[in-house]
């Protein structure tokens, strides 16, 4: 069946089911880029019962739904398996459901633009403190989904942690609730746990809620180049360790030589005023660096502005995470290398002309930073990567002897592999 007409079936099927959803004229959203087969179709529910229909069709027409909010980590992941493949756009469950100030905390639906939420918090003093790579395009469903997190982790946790419930659609169209929305209701928030992360490949997301944080009454940030790595880190860890309230603290390679920490603080006026002085004389003796608001923007976006054709974070120990750093520039020369202190993360960042694109090189590549990670008692995650790798890097790793359990745990949510085949962890 030709995609316009599988366009047209899956309209007609909606519509006979009473489904409140639209379907795209066009067969993907913009910038759509999941591995695997091409969508022929674009679903937008309007509500959960939309959802559940919707997710009810796909089973018994056999579609392979994948869920998509703004897009930010459509790279992510494995190949999708299976088709006729549908993508079921979040973009229309936007909103605050409920937002209580005194208890710090919102109910929000998943295509709420993570930006447009903040904002409409902003009067009341209050933010969701997640600050994820590209946040200016990411959605709170993705974020969740994607357990997308940013050198911020470090002061304000990750998505498992600000996550206090959910409200999901299964793969076999039956929606429940996890967790709560109030900070001490922990009624099944490990299930929540394992939602977060999943990328869609266990259930669908219509709302989620979460834990809200004040606004600093000051921030800011600072930055300075050091003569060789060894004083960098030495600064980094004495941040860490110090009189500072460190909103995160990165690392990267100089231009010219050397290396770059920089760091965001926030607080009191007072206490932030105090910390800069402190830093400035732990700085003593280093070179000026790029504006400091300018060095954390670009350590945020491990990607860089203009993207990369290979892009890999390493999870180590803390402590090993300064080998890792001086190991992965002796491999093919990344453009871009950026460590996250404090969260044992290392990005490394290779863009076409390092690799001219190929696919060997890129492979070969992976599975070198894979092995320095995991000699250190670590992992990598491949992030960005050539469609023609993506079946042989195991983008999220192996699972080794926890796969029969991740197994039983996509069986259970989603009974007919319905949901995004192949890309989660272990092929699932």
């Amino acid at each position: 069946m030709a995609a316009t007409e599988m366009r047209a079936h899956i309209a007609g099927v909606l519509r006979r089911a009473g489904v409140d959803a639209a379907v795209a004229a066009l067969p993907a959203p913009a910038g759509y880029a999941v591995a695997g087969p091409d969508p022929v179709a674009t679903v937008l529910p309007r509500d959960e019962e939309a959802v559940c229909a919707i997710v009810g069709e796909a089973r018994r027409d056999g579609w392979v739904l994948i869920v998509r909010g703004a897009g930010s980590r459509d790279g992510w992941g494995g190949v999708v398996r299976r088709e006729p493949v549908v993508v079921l756009d979040t973009s229309e469950l936007r909103g605050v459901v409920a937002h209580v100030p005194g208890d710090l905390t919102a109910r929000v639906r998943p295509g709420t633009p993570l930006a447009l939420l903040n904002a409409t918090l902003r009067p009341f003093g209050q933010f969701l403190a997640c600050d994820p790579p590209s946040a200016a395009a990411t959605t709170v469903g993705g974020v969740v989904a994607a357990d997308a997190w940013g050198p911020g982790r470090l002061l304000f946790g990750g998505p498992r942690d600000w996550t206090l419930g959910l409200r999901v659609v299964d793969g076999a169209g039956r929606s429940f609730q996890t967790g709560g929305h109030v900070v001490k209701n922990v009624s099944g928030l490990d299930i929540g746990k394992a939602l977060v992360g999943s990328f869609g490949t266990l259930g669908v997301l219509t709302e989620v809620a979460v834990k809200l944080r004040p606004l600093a009454a000051a921030t800011a940030c600072w930055s300075a180049v050091f003569p060789d790595a060894t004083a960098g880190w030495g600064v980094a860890q004495a941040i860490l360790s110090g009189a500072f309230q460190a909103v995160g603290v990165v690392l990267l390679p100089a231009p010219g030589g050397g290396v770059t920490v920089a760091a965001r603080l926030e607080g009191a006026r007072g206490q932030v005023a105090r910390q800069l002085e402190l830093l400035r004389g732990m700085s003593a003796g280093a070179r000026p660096a790029l504006p400091a608001e300018e060095v954390w923007t670009d350590a945020h976006d491990p990607a860089g502005a203009e993207g990369a054709t290979l892009l890999v974070r390493c999870d180590v120990p803390e402590g090993a995470l300064p080998e890792l750093f001086r190991a992965a520039g002796e491999l093919p020369q990344p453009v871009r290398r950026t460590a996250w202190v404090g969260l044992g993360a290392l990005w490394c960042a290779y863009g076409s002309t390092t690799l001219a694109a190929a696919p060997d090189a890129c492979l070969q590549t992976v599975r070198a930073l894979r092995r320095a990670a995991e000699a250190s008692g670590g992992r990598a995650v491949v992030a960005v990567s050539p469609g023609a790798i993506r079946q042989s890097a195991a983008p999220l790793g192996d699972p080794g002897d926890l796969l029969p359990f991740f197994r039983a745990i996509k069986g259970r949510f989603d009974p007919d592999g319905i949901l995004a085949p192949g890309r989660c962890l272990g092929d699932l």
